[in-house]
Parts: C-alpha cells; sequence; structure tokens
C-alpha cells in the first residue's frame, strides 16, 4: 500500500526517472484499491516501468481510484 507521493524536488535535475506507466499488458501488478476485509473486493491494475527523462509524471502514470462498491 502507498503511505505518501511525494514528487521530485525541481532541484534534482540530473538523469532519467523511472514511472510505472498503466499499461495492459505490464509485468508488474498492483492493487489499487484494497479490500482490508477480505480480498475478494481488491482491485488490481497492471504497469510497465519506464525510463523519461522529464520532470512531471506522464498522464498513464497517474491511477484513478473508484470504488469497486
Amino acid at each position: 500500500m502507498i503511505k505518501t507521493i511525494k514528487l521530485v524536488s525541481e532541484d534534482y535535475l540530473e538523469g532519467v526517472r523511472q514511472w510505472a506507466i498503466r499499461d495492459n499488458r505490464g509485468r508488474l501488478t498492483l492493487p489499487y484499491w484494497v479490500d482490508h476485509v477480505g480480498s475478494r473486493n481488491t482491485r488490481f491494475l497492471r504497469y510497465r516501468i519506464e525510463e523519461m527523462d522529464r520532470l512531471s509524471p506522464p498522464d498513464l502514470a497517474w491511477t484513478i481510484i473508484q470504488s469497486p462498491i
């Protein structure tokens, strides 16, 4: 579970960053809604890790969380 999201400060300008990009064929499966009572309603999305030389995350790096109920 992700507790905190913090964007890299703008004074960190060196090198590329790795972004988790939503991709239905990606190799990384992560939960975006965790059912704390049981696992039945836990929801997952697939991602790929991509290196990009940019300061802000690409649109597909954001996940919109919607309740499965």
